[in-house]
């Protein structure tokens, strides 16, 4: 599979998540996602791992389920900077906003901020705190749950074209008006 970040070309492995980069406003006018951007957590949960990645950290939070085959499961945070006093422990409830996107001042790629979202099988992985992205990268896939199946979103899945400059064919989500 092609990728859009950092060059393009192929990935070593399948993507095991979702970004979310984009959106469309109600007058049709392109936004993307910047370090305005607050991110709720999307069940109740406690946090069990809090790591760096490429883009700033990630945050891993585990859920308890009803459902008697699987139990419980992780929801991945990717490309985040937590709000000050997260730390492992710490139980949101669903809708609590616990970080904000990173944003691309450090511009070590060409990537435009976005928030990664990962869901996974906690009972098919090692201890949460030995988790890195080295180790979820290199995972057998199935481990992963899509998380387009559990969330159902309404989504497009936009084609990358090499020529156009995401971060000028968008608008900052900052410059929305309220």
């Amino acid at each position: 599979m092609e990728k859009w970040w950092n060059g393009g070309g192929a990935r070593p492995v399948p993507h095991e998540g979702l970004d979310l980069c984009f959106f469309v406003n109600s007058q049709n006018i392109k936004f993307r996602l910047d370090e305005t951007i607050k991110v709720p957590m999307m069940y109740d949960g406690i946090i069990v791992r809090v790591m760096d990645d490429y883009l700033g950290k990630t945050v891993i939070a585990k859920h308890q389920t009803d459902d008697k085959k699987q139990t419980s499961f992780l929801t991945i945070y990717g490309h985040v900077y937590p709000d000050d006093g997260l730390q492992i422990g710490v139980e949101l409830n669903e809708g609590d906003v616990f970080c904000s996107i990173s944003g691309i001042d450090n511009r070590k790629t060409q990537l435009v901020p976005h928030l990664h979202i990962s869901l996974a099988r906690p009972d098919m992985l090692p201890p949460a705190d030995q988790l890195t992205w080295a180790l979820l990268n290199k995972i057998d896939r199935s481990v992963f749950i899509n998380p387009i199946d559990v969330l159902c979103l309404k989504h497009t899945i936009m084609e990358y074209d090499k020529t156009v400059d995401l971060a000028k064919a968008f608008c900052k989500c900052s410059q929305l008006a309220i």
